[in-house]
């Protein structure tokens, strides 16, 4: 089976698909430690239905999901860097995950809440668009 890399970053990229929740660690990221400065001149997409599903519950719109992003490059807390599937396009994607406080419509509360935003991204390797593996309530500390 041929696996499609998404991403810029393609170094070590798995030889097998990823098993659905599997994580694979990639030493030495951040991979990306110019995407702040890129992101100026890429789109921004989200490539999970998980991630879509999210920002339906949460009412956001992709103009606040670069926002969210630009928040996380700025002063987010670096957590790891992973490879992890995608589904619009199909394929494996070379992340870069953090936290960053943030506000977000919680359902429940019916109001926005500041809450810790788990925020996973890659650059695709089109070199112009910045790909949301990820973006949730964060279960970090």
């Amino acid at each position: 089976m041929v696996i499609k890399i998404c991403s810029r970053y393609k170094t070590g990229a798995p030889k097998e698909p990823l098993r659905d929740g599997e994580e694979r660690i990639i030493e030495g990221g951040p991979l990306y430690p110019n995407l702040l400065a890129e992101l100026a001149r890429c789109q921004v997409n989200s490539v999970t239905h998980k991630t879509n599903d999210f920002l339906a519950l949460h009412r956001v719109v992709l103009g606040d999901v670069r926002t969210y992003v630009e928040l996380a490059l700025k002063g987010g807390r670096y957590i790891n860097s992973q490879w992890c599937n995608g589904n619009a396009p199909k394929g494996l994607f070379a992340c870069d995950a953090y936290v960053v406080p943030a506000q977000l419509y919680i359902p429940h509360e019916r109001c926005e809440c500041t809450v810790m935003l788990y925020v996973k991204v890659c650059l695709l390797d089109s070199g112009n668009t910045v790909a949301v593996i990820s973006l949730h309530e964060s279960t970090e500390n």
